[in-house]
């Protein structure tokens, strides 16, 4: 299948709405419906990136954000709390020189954020009725994939590096987030993916 400048185009612009969408939603909701709107963006990514599924970025974004809301709340809700004590931490660690612990915070603060970029987008794709099933096989992705894992937080300090250097990128820059960390995980995935099929109603 030949890729086009005219999709290019389609899928930069869907790129962008995506952005606004996910600013917006995020914003409105005192940043609570983060976790949520997070899950949406990588829903909405996987569609994007794939040519043989219909994509309305709105009503996708919408349909994937009500969807496991409360799910996605909850852990948002979690991990916002456990980065606020490692901030504590870290701070403490700072002003009395305590490296080691240190260190581990700062090991602790980087499973934190590998561990939600396996979460949110399993959580968009993948319907489970068990909690602990999703939980538990988002360890083990994120424990058996080294490489994958290292790709998506370059993915991260790349995105936000472009944004510190260029302010106006916040435009796209979350929308090319999702992108990128759906691109490299869509590898990972794919065992799985070959079962399962998007649900394309956007009602």
């Amino acid at each position: 299948m030949n890729y086009s400048f005219k999709d290019f185009y389609r899928d930069a612009m869907d790129v962008v709405l995506l952005n606004l969408i996910f600013l917006g939603v995020i914003l409105l909701g005192a940043f609570i419906t983060f976790g949520a709107a997070f899950k949406a963006l990588f829903y909405v990514s996987f569609r994007i990136i794939d040519p043989k599924k219909p994509n309305y970025v709105f009503k996708s974004f919408i349909k994937s954000f009500k969807e496991g809301f409360l799910l996605s709340t909850i852990n948002w809700l979690i991990a916002a709390t456990i980065g606020f004590l490692l901030f504590i931490i870290f701070k403490y660690s700072i002003d009395n020189n305590q490296t080691i612990l240190l260190i581990s915070c700062f090991v602790t603060f980087y499973l934190l954020v590998i561990y939600l970029l396996y979460l949110y987008p399993m959580m968009a794709i993948f319907k489970t009725e068990s909690t602990k099933q999703l939980l538990k096989n988002t360890f083990i992705l994120a424990g058996c994939n080294f490489f994958t894992s290292l790709k998506l937080m370059l993915s991260l300090v790349f995105v936000i590096g472009l944004f510190l250097l260029f302010h106006g990128t916040i435009l796209f820059s979350i929308g090319l987030f999702g992108i990128l960390i759906v691109f490299h995980l869509k590898k990972v995935f794919m065992p799985y993916l070959k079962q399962y099929e998007f649900d394309d109603s956007e009602d």
